[in-house]
């Protein structure tokens, strides 16, 4: 019996042993996981908790972001990022700057190293939001920073936040004003007078034996026929996916169509429709005095025609006896946060810095980059080039929010309305009634497209 007893009590005395070193151990595992993986959950700054009231970031520390940027923009970005990094000594940041070819394509397949944030051209915002890729810009305000929603909006350019809105919310942050076209020309050939116009511009073209190109068959170019007649494109209606126009005057936009079109029927040797690169052609074998230009064709043309490169705003029309401005499309590159980042407040603030005024201006002064920032705009008064391109965003339709069919039509039609035979008023009323028609009824539950 005694023998017994003494077998119970050293079982007992191992089970309360081996309990202990379990307990022990545990404890040991979960200390030293907290101090090799410290809890990176975010603690949003509340009033019981003073230690955050000062925190911008709201408690997030020992933060890795990844930002997914076109090759043109890596070392810029990459820079930039270092010094946001450096601008806040107390918290532990790193941020990886990762090309992608195309990064739409990527957040829609969803697989593979997804980027908390991501530049993007606009014409693609409304595919990615209504895919729920998009975290909207500051649901709830940084009461730290004072950064808000409405002040990204009011920093911004009227049309640059207007293409960053989808369903009446800002999902994006305007980041250049780089995607829009503006007229280029040869100042040997032509003064600022000759091209104030259209008329102008073609006759001095002609009287020097030079060309005047624009691509008329690619809608992103020839819509500029519809806008001086008064027609917009707006968002596409995101129950019913058509797309939508403003209350255009139909006689009005018919007028300036016949205008344009008069134009290349009565001067087939001058104003020519051919694509883009035949405008830097023409600038190097001196056949062309003016051309239609993208900013992306900026540094092509310097090398082109040197100082004697001149920019100006896309000229206005006669239609009926009267000057007309016209307008362009005019698109820019997005910051946009996924929406399932882990860093929230991190991306936010890492985004407003990254498109606020300090990096637009440094990178307008570096690489000529218009700004959507509006103070940044200032930069504009010293160099005519961004002076030029800031002025026709002014006046632009955004390139935002528009459905492909709508350029595949548009783009005939401008092909149409370029050639050098007069179609008359009645004609150019069908194509354009025709145009539209076939627009709204292919557009519902068609995706966005690009528009170049």
């Amino acid at each position: 019996m005694q023998k017994q007893l003494t077998a119970f009590k050293q079982r007992l005395i191992f089970i309360f042993s081996l309990v202990a070193v379990l307990v022990l151990t545990s404890v040991f595992v979960l200390v030293g996981y907290q101090f090799i993986f410290p809890n990176t959950e975010p603690v949003p700054a509340t009033q019981n908790n003073a230690a955050l009231a000062n925190d911008p970031f709201y408690g997030e520390d020992n933060m890795t972001l990844k930002v997914g940027v076109p090759n043109a923009l890596k070392e810029t970005i990459t820079a930039q990022c270092a010094e946001f990094i450096k601008l806040h000594p107390n918290k532990s940041i790193s941020i990886n700057v990762i090309e992608y070819p195309d990064i739409v394509s990527t957040m829609l397949v969803g697989l593979g190293n997804l980027p908390d944030l991501m530049f993007f051209n606009s014409d693609k915002l409304h595919t990615l939001a209504e895919n729920n890729l998009l975290l909207p810009v500051y649901a709830l305000p940084n009461e730290i920073t004072g950064v808000s929603k409405q002040s990204i909006i009011s920093r911004n350019t009227k049309n640059s936040a207007a293409a960053a809105m989808y369903d009446n919310d800002l999902f994006a942050y305007p980041y250049a004003a780089d995607n829009g076209y503006v007229l280029f020309y040869d100042k040997r050939i032509l003064t600022t007078e000759d091209v104030a116009s259209f008329e102008s511009l073609i006759d001095a073209s002609e009287q020097n034996g030079k060309t005047l190109i624009m691509d008329a068959g690619k809608s992103f170019y020839s819509s500029m026929f519809l806008f001086a007649g008064g027609f917009k494109t707006e968002n596409y209606d995101i129950a019913t996916g058509v797309q939508q126009f403003n209350n255009y005057d139909r006689s009005s936009v018919i007028n300036a169509l016949d205008a344009f079109n008069l134009l290349f029927a009565n001067n087939p040797n001058t104003f020519k429709s051919h694509e883009v690169d035949a405008i830097i052609t023409g600038f190097k074998n001196d056949s062309t005095a003016a051309g239609i230009c993208g900013f992306w064709q900026v540094e092509q043309a310097k090398e082109a025609l040197g100082a004697n490169l001149g920019v100006a705003q896309i000229p206005t029309v006669k239609i009926n006896q009267t000057n007309t401005k016209t307008s362009a499309y005019y698109g820019y590159t997005m910051l946009g946060i996924h929406s399932n980042t882990f860093w929230v407040e991190a991306s936010q603030m890492l985004a407003d810095y990254l498109t606020g005024e300090a990096c637009q201006t440094r990178r307008a002064e570096q690489n000529g980059t218009p700004p959507t920032n509006i103070a940044a705009a200032k930069i504009a008064n010293n160099n005519e080039i961004i002076n030029a391109f800031l002025k026709q965003e002014s006046t632009a339709v955004p390139l935002s929010g528009i459905k492909d069919p709508y350029f595949a039509s548009t783009s005939e039609l401008g092909y149409q309305i370029s050639s050098s035979t007069p179609l008359g008023k009645a004609d150019l009323g069908e194509l354009f009634d025709d145009a539209i028609n076939r627009v709204k009824s292919e557009t519902a539950n068609k995706v966005e497209q690009n528009g170049e």
